[in-house]
C-alpha cells in the first residue's frame, strides 16, 4: 500500500451502500427529504386577512426563500425597498414572539381589571350591602312596633 492511502475498513467485495446509491445516479439530496413537497408562499392564500396583508406576506417570504429580490418586492408592492426591509423585520420578529415557549395548561382566568378597580368595586359593594342591612334592620323595627297591621299578601278580615 501507498503511504497516504486510505485502508478500506469494508472486506474485499462488498460496497458501501451509499457509494452503490452514487453509482446508480441517486444523490443523498434526493432521499433526505420524504413525503410530500413542502408547499412555499402560496400557503398564504389560506390565511384568513386581507388581500393585501396576504400580497405582503407572500413577497417577504419570497424574499427570505430567496426566490424574489428587495427591489422586487419593493416595486410588486408599490413600497419602498427600506420599508420592505421593515417589514421583513417585524415579520420575523413576530414568528420569533409567535413560537416563544408557552406554560402548559390553560391559562388562568384574566383579571377583570387593575387592583384599584377591583378595589373600587369591592368598596361599592360593601356600601350598598350596608345601606340594605339598614334597610332591613328599619323595617324589622317597624314589624315590631306595629304587628297588628296586616301583611300585603294577608286579606283582611
Amino acid at each position: 500500500m501507498e503511504p497516504g492511502a486510505c485502508r478500506s475498513r469494508l472486506p474485499s467485495g462488498n460496497a458501501s451502500p451509499w457509494l452503490s446509491q452514487q453509482g446508480q445516479g441517486a444523490s443523498r439530496k434526493e432521499n433526505a427529504m420524504r413525503g410530500r413537497r413542502p408547499r412555499g408562499p402560496e400557503i398564504v392564500d389560506e390565511l384568513p386577512g386581507g388581500e393585501q396583508e396576504r400580497d405582503r406576506l407572500k413577497a417577504i417570504l419570497k424574499t427570505l426563500t430567496g426566490q424574489l429580490r428587495i427591489t422586487e418586492a419593493a416595486q410588486k408592492l408599490n413600497l419602498t425597498p427600506q420599508r420592505v426591509h421593515m417589514l421583513r423585520e417585524l415579520v420575523l420578529q413576530a414568528g420569533l414572539e409567535a413560537l416563544a415557549p408557552q406554560p402548559l395548561g390553560r391559562p388562568p382566568k384574566a383579571a377583570a381589571g387593575s387592583e384599584q378597580e377591583q378595589l373600587n368595586a369591592l368598596q361599592q359593594e360593601n356600601e350598598r350591602l350596608r345601606r340594605e342591612l339598614a334597610a332591613s334592620k328599619l323595617r324589622e323595627e317597624v314589624a315590631l312596633v306595629l304587628p297588628n297591621r296586616p301583611r300585603r299578601d294577608e286579606k283582611k278580615s
